[in-house]
């Protein structure tokens, strides 16, 4: 079997997996986001996210897909998908796959109760703390951490986070009052921005090279859950 076929079934399998963990008879909040990715405020690509919630436990679907083309030609091509699994607020698993320009990526990650153990590009190893985040913009629990799981390499990186101040933005053909927070990585600034009544996330800005810009702009604005206590939500002001 090809490892591209592989990757096909093994994401089918991951879906299933999950839509036998949701189905048990508690009602699901789906939320979704649909992002245009420009480079230089030009479209290369897509990003989706899709957010199924069953209380405790939530699973996070994401698929991107981004082509940089000069003079017809496709001189970058990018496709990443990958499955997350949450409960009580921290990651309990995750599975992706990356194809970056022909350098194919594959992590594994499960927690137990003591660590998180990681299969990546550097082999097997465990994060040792009780609750680990991702790179889960959706949530905005994540700008209290000191350190987020890299869902493409499976790395654990260092950063520092720091609320700059209050924004209008443009979001899905709306206007926000929006929270704009920096996520230092070490390696570059991410910009993030949230709206202020219900720390929705809206928009993404990241260093590409080049001294480029990587963009996320919102197709549509996702609905929130019908109960706030139903969103991911966490103080993210107060402590940072």
């Amino acid at each position: 079997m090809t490892r591209l076929l592989a990757g096909l079934v093994l994401a089918a399998a991951i879906a299933a997996t999950a839509n036998a963990d949701i189905n048990v008879g508690e009602p699901a909040t789906i939320a979704r986001w649909n992002f245009d990715v420009l480079l230089n405020e030009r479209k290369i690509g897509t990003h989706r996210f899709e957010l199924i919630d069953g209380g405790n436990v939530r699973h996070l679907r994401t698929d991107a897909s981004f082509d940089v083309k000069v003079l017809f030609f496709n001189a970058y091509r990018y496709r990443h998908n990958s499955v997350e699994k949450w409960e009580n607020g921290c990651l309990a698993s995750i599975q992706s796959e990356t194809d970056r320009n022909g350098d194919e990526l594959s992590i594994r990650g499960e927690s137990d109760a003591e660590s998180f153990l990681i299969d990546g590009k550097t082999g097997e190893r465990a994060i040792d703390r009780s609750c680990v985040m991702s790179f889960a913009y959706w949530n905005p629990e994540i700008l209290d951490q000191d350190a987020l799981l890299n869902s493409q390499t499976g790395d654990f990186q260092d950063i520092d986070v720091r609320f700059v101040g209050e924004e209008e933005i443009e979001a899905g053909g709306q206007t926000f009052a929006a929270d704009r927070f920096e996520i230092d990585t070490g390696q570059g600034v991410i910009k993030v921005w949230y709206q202020q009544d219900n720390d929705r996330w809206l928009a993404l800005e990241a260093p590409a090279k080049g001294k480029r810009t990587i963009r996320y702009q919102l197709t549509s604005v996702p609905t929130l859950a019908d109960s706030r206590t139903d969103w991911p939500t966490g103080g993210v002001r107060n402590d940072i």
